[in-house]
């Protein structure tokens, strides 16, 4: 299998783990909630508004964690709710090196379950 079959292939079921894990963690309380929501406040705040969207954009960041790098734009036109989202969620951090283009697609989803 080449490396980028086997990537996809890990990031599907990655996707499939993540759905998994937020879902039970949603039906058993807190305890059992996926550590990376904890540890990202605007994807927990996502979770609180609509689990299942935050399990899809769980599973979105870990396909774009698992595929290849994108390459830098020259420029990247970054507001500043883009910086200090992405300063308080290590996650979206990681899928901003990788391809920043798409990460910032993700937090403009992301960026209304934040602000309500």
């Amino acid at each position: 299998m080449s490396h980028g079959l086997r990537a996809l292939a890990i990031g599907s079921v990655m996707g499939v783990l993540v759905i998994g894990i937020i879902g039970a963690g949603a039906s058993a309380g807190d305890a059992t909630l996926d550590p990376r929501l904890a540890e990202n406040p605007a994807l927990r705040a996502l979770h609180d508004r609509d689990p299942a969207a935050a399990a899809s954009m769980l599973a979105d960041i870990e396909a774009l964690l698992a595929g290849p790098q994108a390459p830098r734009p020259r420029s990247l036109d970054t507001d500043e709710q883009v910086i200090e989202t992405l300063m308080q969620n290590p996650i979206l951090q990681e899928a901003y090196r990788r391809d920043p283009k798409a990460t910032a697609k993700l937090i403009d989803v992301i960026r209304p379950s934040v602000e309500e």
